[in-house]
């Protein structure tokens, strides 16, 4: 875990961490609960250390989850634009063989599951 956010969480874990798009703050105590949770979940899918994971998601509070999760876990992230389409999309994860693909479903009028 990053020194720095391990210090934070350890001295303020009531204090802000990340405030989201929409003004919700997130202390760091609720931010370390997420990220555990999301390790959780990515270990019981098989992710695992070196394994190769691309976070095809929107900015918000759940890519920074997604990004310590995996790092916690010793996985290497490729963070992917939102903008690439199929083909960029194929060729990237393909060039750096993803394992992985964490993205979401939809975004306003995107709709990253048939892409």
């Amino acid at each position: 875990m990053d020194r720095i956010y391990h210090d934070a969480l350890m001295a303020h874990p009531d204090a802000c961490a990340i405030v989201d798009p929409q003004g919700e703050v997130v202390t760091y105590a609720q931010f370390d609960r997420r990220v555990r949770a999301t390790a959780a979940w990515l270990v019981e899918r098989g992710v695992q250390r070196g394994d190769r994971l691309a976070i095809w998601l929107i900015n918000r509070p759940d890519w920074l989850v997604m990004l310590f999760a995996a790092a916690r876990l010793g996985a290497i992230v490729l963070a992917t634009n939102t903008r690439f389409r199929a083909h960029e999309l194929q060729h990237i994860l393909s060039q750096a063989r993803v394992r992985w693909l964490i993205m979401q479903t939809g975004f306003r009028k995107l709709d990253f599951a048939a892409i």
